[in-house]
């Protein structure tokens, strides 16, 4: 993506500078030495500060779409790490239940059924049975229904799948 970015700035930049360069020679040769000069100062430095605050806020966009870490409510879920928390306490997790856990949580409100949930976490060869889904499920409620989370739940849609779904202002 940078490289490719770079690759549209650096033309821009060239043609910029040449007409830019054009003109202050003009301008140079007209006897107007002094608007030359603060016409290319400033140009330069406009530009240049234009190039900063631009590549800035790519950094920080790709920064952020990089980072693998949701979190809502009481529920933490880093995913670079495997690694679950509700109220600051660890879960033990399997792989797959993370996985569960993260596909639902970041999609909140979509619901899944189970074959869309086979085929974005056990993948499009997987010939096993849609109930696996079932079974993960039951097994994840079970380890997190241990602590207490009412900001949120994974609910079930009956006949179509599973939700993950943020509660309002659970009191």
């Amino acid at each position: 993506d940078k490289e490719l970015l770079i690759f549209a700035v650096v033309p821009f930049t060239y043609y910029l500078f040449d007409y830019v360069t054009d003109v202050y020679t003009e301008l140079l040769y007209s006897g107007k030495a002094v608007v030359a000069e603060f016409l290319g100062f400033t140009l330069c430095i406009a530009y240049l500060l234009f190039l900063f605050v631009y590549f800035k806020q790519y950094e920080e966009t790709r920064e952020a779409e990089q980072q693998n870490l949701y979190s809502v409510g009481n529920l933490v879920i880093d995913l670079d790490k495997y690694l679950v928390t509700i109220g600051g306490a660890d879960v033990t997790l399997t792989k797959k239940e993370v996985e569960l856990l993260w596909t639902l949580a970041k999609n909140s409100s979509k619901v899944f059924s189970r074959e869309n949930l086979l085929d974005s976490i056990w993948g499009y060869d997987y010939f096993g049975d849609s109930r696996t889904v079932d079974s993960h499920i039951k097994r994840l409620r079970a380890k997190v229904d241990k602590f207490e989370h009412e900001e949120w739940e994974i609910k079930t849609i009956w006949g179509v799948g599973y939700r993950f779904e943020e509660k309002e202002h659970a009191q």
